[in-house]
Parts: structure tokens; C-alpha cells; sequence
């Protein structure tokens, strides 16, 4: 029982970090995806108004 704990701990833990890690890093390239769609339809808009 105990050797069965002691294993699924030691694959379940670095799983864990590896998908955190990885969900981290894809919403922050989501947002800085986001971040430049906005600047480019800034600069469309401001280009109309002038």
C-alpha cells in the first residue's frame, strides 16, 4: 500500500508541475497574442481619425 502511494506520488508531482507550467506559459502567449491584436487595431483606428 504504501509502495503504491510512494510511486503514484512520484509520477502524479512532476505531471502536475509539467501541465501547470505548461498552462502558465499558454495563457500568457494567449495573452500576449491578445495584447498585439489590440495595438495593431489602435493603430488602425488612430490612423482613420488623423
Amino acid at each position: 500500500m504504501i509502495m503504491l502511494l510512494m510511486s503514484l506520488l512520484y509520477f502524479a508531482v512532476p505531471i502536475l508541475i509539467i501541465v501547470a507550467v505548461y498552462n502558465y506559459l499558454d495563457g500568457k502567449r494567449a495573452y500576449d497574442e491578445r495584447i498585439t491584436e489590440l495595438e495593431q487595431r489602435v493603430a488602425e483606428l488612430e490612423d482613420r481619425q488623423s
